[in-house]
């Protein structure tokens, strides 16, 4: 039995659109690019969602979840 391991690419544009669509295009826009630098491998969807919400802390711009509400309200920024 082989051990394979499969990538996907994920658009982190599209991925934040879906995610977060009460984000404006400059804040998707802004999380994108830095987490797009900041990477140099196939990141999992844990991995995205963790340094989406530890950028978007860090950049001072409110996630918004359709279910949930804001998941982050800059407190303690």
């Amino acid at each position: 039995m082989t051990n394979a391991t499969q990538t996907t690419q994920i658009d982190l544009k599209e991925y934040l659109e879906y995610t977060y669509p009460k984000l404006s295009d400059s804040d998707i826009s802004t999380i994108s690019n830095i987490l797009r630098n900041e990477w140099d491998y196939a990141p999992s969807f844990i991995e995205i969602e963790e340094k989406v919400r530890e950028t978007a802390t860090l950049a001072d711009i409110q996630l918004y979840d359709e279910d949930e509400g804001y998941t982050h309200d800059s407190e303690g920024c």
